[in-house]
């Protein structure tokens, strides 16, 4: 089974986060949440609306422009995200989400390549930014 996770960068610190558990309210985009587990608390606790502190774990608010998803892929640098900017012999790539593959590719900005899936990345491959 594929291990789903997220990215984000918190509101408060910009530190990355990443978390199995992405909230979101549909009715306000601009508010995203991050669950952390792990932290044990016997009382919610709010601090300045951006972190909630709950009994199974902490809520970190999070910059939505900034979430991402795990594609299931892992190079030297890391695990890959949707977002992440790439390195190989063959070139700069970004990893997105193709809808009409319905898969993660990697873009090359420059020919021959064009997309690629992701599942095609080359061992050499690196993760330089995102």
């Amino acid at each position: 089974m594929r291990e789903i996770l997220f990215r984000g960068k918190r509101i408060d610190n910009g530190e990355w986060l990443v978390s199995g558990t992405l909230l979101q309210n549909s009715d306000d985009e601009r508010f995203c949440w991050m669950l952390v587990y792990g932290d044990k608390f016997g009382t919610a606790e709010y601090d300045k609306g951006n972190i909630l502190r709950m009994e199974y774990g902490t809520l970190y608010r999070v910059d939505p422009e900034t979430v991402s998803q795990y594609t299931g892929k892992v190079v030297k640098t890391g695990k890959v995200f949707d977002g992440d900017i790439g390195k190989s012999i063959d070139g700069i790539f970004l990893v997105c989400w193709d809808d009409e593959k319905a898969a993660f590719v990697m873009r090359f900005n420059e020919y021959p390549y064009g997309t690629l899936y992701l599942e095609e990345m080359w061992g050499d491959a690196e993760i330089i930014g995102n």
